[in-house]
C-alpha cells in the first residue's frame, strides 16, 4: 500500500510538471528527471534502476535539444535575422512577465516582427513570415516537448511496476 502512495505521489509531481512543458522557461522535463532521479536514489535504485535512469536522462536531453533549437530553426527556415531572434526571446520574456503564461507565445511573434521591421531591410510581409515561423517552430518544439513528457511518465509507470 505504502509503493502504491509513493507512486501516486511521484506520479502527480511528473504531471504537474509537464505543465512546465507548456510555460515558456519553466523546465518541465528536467524536473521531472531530477523526480525521478531523487527517488531513485533514495530507494536505492530497487524500482528505478541505473538503466532506466540512463534511459530518462536521454530523453531529458533530446527535450532539452529540442526546447533550444525548435524556435531557433523555424526563424532561420522563415529567414529570421539574428536580431529578430534576440526581439523575439525578449518579447517572449515580457510576455511571459506581464501576459504569462500566454503572453509568451504573443511575445515571441511580436518580438521578432518589431525587430525585423525596425532593422529596416525587410519589409512588412517578410517580417510577418519570420515571425510566423519563429513561432510555429516554438509551438512545434512545445508540442514534440509535451509527448516526450507523456513518453517519459509512461516510461517511469513501466520502470516502477516491472
Amino acid at each position: 500500500m505504502t509503493q502504491i502512495l509513493v507512486y501516486i505521489s511521484i506520479l502527480l509531481i511528473l504531471i504537474t510538471s509537464l505543465i512546465g512543458v507548456v510555460i515558456p522557461l519553466v523546465p518541465g522535463i528536467p524536473l521531472m528527471f531530477v523526480t525521478v532521479l531523487v527517488y531513485a536514489i533514495f530507494d536505492k535504485f530497487i524500482h528505478i534502476t541505473s538503466l532506466d535512469i540512463i534511459i530518462l536522462l536521454i530523453l531529458t536531453i533530446i527535450s532539452l535539444i529540442v526546447d533550444y533549437s525548435s524556435g531557433l530553426l523555424g526563424a532561420k527556415i522563415a529567414g529570421a535575422s539574428k536580431k529578430a531572434v534576440f526581439g523575439g526571446t525578449l518579447g517572449m520574456l515580457a510576455g511571459l512577465l506581464f501576459f504569462p503564461p500566454l503572453g509568451a507565445i504573443l511575445g515571441i511573434f511580436i518580438g521578432v516582427l518589431v525587430a525585423e521591421i525596425m532593422q529596416g531591410g525587410k519589409n512588412l510581409q517578410k517580417a510577418i513570415k519570420a515571425a510566423t515561423g519563429t513561432l510555429v517552430g516554438s509551438l512545434g518544439g512545445i508540442i514534440v516537448n509535451f509527448l516526450v513528457g507523456i513518453l517519459f511518465i509512461i516510461l517511469f509507470s513501466v520502470f516502477y511496476f516491472r
